[in-house]
């Protein structure tokens, strides 16, 4: 069994991050996405 490979997309452009989210997520990535880098450190 593979292990789902997870990224974190940080931009300031709320609708890219959600398009880019929605692409990998069809290719089997596990995503998350945030808009502020002091919150992406927090991952």
């Amino acid at each position: 069994m593979e292990k789902q490979v997870k990224i974190l997309i940080v931009d300031d452009e709320y609708s890219f991050c959600k398009f880019l989210k929605a692409f990998l997520e069809k290719r089997n990535y596990g995503v998350l996405f945030t808009t502020n880098g002091e919150h992406a450190l927090d991952h």
